[in-house]
């Protein structure tokens, strides 16, 4: 039986060039690159800079609202929650699963090489300036509003907005477009380049989940890049989109700008299930028990996401419990996906990685989070809706803290492939408990200070119950913090001044088809790519050279 499909014969010693089809064109220019595994790195890094940034915002406004004495106006808290919470969403938290997408999809489906490898590059470059110009847009001025942040729209402003607000939305602009074209790519990467034998449904699960929900980005981020034209209208021109009082105009800043009345919200999450589910395939040493059942699901949950956009808006949040159930039934298949990884654990060979740890606490996270939604709903408990810190709490829990610790997993588990060698053990575990006890001391705290009646950006008349419960959310903030720098200095540590522990092309006899090249793979991706003929190639070439 064949196991390997060469690479045609080769007439020089060093990587020769082969035909376009099968091998990019690679320069070493930094803004003229086709090699993905380098632009999905910029990706990475970009964005962890850019939660440093985040973070440091996200300091200022707690220290603020547990020691109100500082003295930070309320409007001016506002604006530094929105540029916190904007940040974190579409310059981190997004951005970071894009570039580990970058990376690793075309491994996995086998091409080796991006399908439009310079439109990634150009909507990197989009994402950056407009990430810079989105953060300077807060320096030169005041920008209109806190955002996108809230779900009524911003004021409109007698006689024009100023030159931070119109910069704020066309960085925006720049930013959607970036990720958008980025998405693009990597869509068409897996429904065009996979190899032979790669079937949609023997694609991996993070490849999955990146195509479906690409997908849906690509439907959505035009809607949302349509609503910040009329925005821009609105705020230069005097339009009246967003500025009436009209429940119509109330629809469409929520369908189309609000940051969490977007399907988006549900996206990063779907990707980060899909990443989860091979970690854990990985490290269990078996396929996922029922791959096509979990490829199923996470479609489901890219197909309900549309949901948002059926909220009832005067309902609050979208991730408070609402009358809608389509919104709410994405909950079903998380949970039937995480009984996939239970069994698959239960079923294989496992082998502990300090991946999975992140892994357990993105479930711990959700369960939290989902007790708390199942008892404000049952309970009907009044004042959660509009602007209640319970909302900031569920955010951090159910939308932000889980994709956010999956992104670090990954990138710990992924780690070998990209630079050669592992990271840290030991850091690993440090970044989890200050990842896990930030996002778990800050959500817990907006939790309860949304029950005792607390609004996201209560200064004022504060009670001693709430100022304590402001104190806690800043340590997990400043905790989650020294996280973030830990796990910079150890990436940096690894890539740049680390002796070269070599581990291997393979260090964990993984399932699917990046670990069947070098680490770092070369430019070109593979020299020979496995045969496939199940959704865990390598488990099986393994099984079929012990039955030899």
């Amino acid at each position: 039986m064949t196991v390997l499909q060469e690479r045609p014969p080769t007439v020089s010693p060093s990587p020769p060039p082969t035909p376009p089809a099968s091998r990019p064109a690679v320069t070493g220019s930094l803004f003229d690159t086709g090699d993905h595994k380098r632009l999905g790195l910029m990706f990475i890094w970009a964005a962890l800079l850019f939660l440093l940034v985040s973070g440091g915002v996200a300091l200022a406004v707690g220290a603020q609202q547990a020691s109100p004495s500082i003295g930070f106006t309320a409007s001016r808290v506002a604006r530094l929650y929105g540029l916190h919470t904007q940040s974190g969403v579409l310059l981190f938290l997004t951005a970071i699963w894009v570039g580990l997408a970058t990376y690793v999809v075309p491994l996995q489906v086998g091409a080796g090489r991006l399908a439009l490898p310079r439109l990634t590059a150009t909507g990197f470059w989009l994402y950056l300036f407009g990430g810079i110009s989105f953060l300077v847009s807060y320096l030169i001025g005041q920008v209109n509003g806190v955002g996108l942040t809230l779900s009524t729209p911003i004021p409109h402003v007698a006689g024009g907005a100023n030159s931070a607000t119109v910069l704020w939305i066309v960085s925006l602009g720049m930013i959607a477009l970036g990720l958008l074209v980025s998405t693009a790519s990597i869509v068409v990467t897996v429904l065009g380049l996979r190899t032979d034998g790669m079937t949609l449904l023997r694609v991996p699960a993070f490849s999955w989940a990146t195509l479906v929900a690409g997908a849906v980005t690509m439907v959505t981020t035009p809607v949302f890049l349509a609503g910040l034209f009329l925005l821009g209208i609105d705020q230069r021109f005097g339009g009246i989109f967003f500025t009436s009082k009209t429940a119509g105009s109330l629809d469409v800043w929520q369908r189309t700008l609000w940051l969490y009345g977007r399907p988006d919200v549900f996206l990063i999450t779907v990707v980060a299930v899909g990443a989860a589910g091979d970690i854990v395939a990985t490290h269990a040493r078996r396929p996922l028990i029922a791959h096509k059942p979990a490829l199923v699901l996470l479609g489901l949950m890219a197909a309900l996401s549309f949901g948002t956009w059926a909220a009832n808006p005067k309902a609050g949040a979208v991730v408070v419990p609402t009358s809608n159930l389509i919104t709410t039934a994405i909950a079903i298949p998380l949970g039937l996906t995480i009984l996939i990884w239970l069994g698959t654990m239960a079923a294989g060979r496992p082998r502990f990685h300090p991946s999975l740890l992140f892994v357990v606490g993105a479930i711990v996270l959700w369960v939290v989070g989902a007790a708390n939604a199942l008892a404000a709903g049952l309970h009907h408990v009044a004042g959660l809706g509009g602007d209640s810190a319970w909302i900031a709490g569920n955010v951090h829990v159910m939308v932000i803290g889980p994709p956010t610790l999956l992104a670090v997993g990954a990138i710990y588990h992924w780690g070998p492939k990209f630079w050669g060698c592992a990271l840290s053990r030991g850091a690993a575990g440090l970044v989890f408990l200050t990842f896990f006890a930030g996002l778990a001391a800050t959500g817990l705290a907006y939790y309860f200070l949304g029950y005792n009646g607390a609004s996201i950006l209560q200064i004022a008349d504060q009670t001693s119950y709430q100022k304590g419960l402001y104190g806690l959310a800043e340590a997990g903030g400043a905790v989650l913090a020294l996280g973030v720098l830990v796990l910079l200095f150890d990436m940096a540590n690894t890539a740049f001044f680390r002796p070269r522990l070599e581990a291997g092309n393979d260090p964990y006899e993984g399932l699917t088809l990046e670990w069947a090249t070098t680490s770092p793979p070369p430019p070109w991706g593979f020299d020979a790519v496995p045969e496939v003929r199940s959704e865990a190639p390598l488990y099986y070439i393994r099984e079929l050279e012990e039955i030899a």
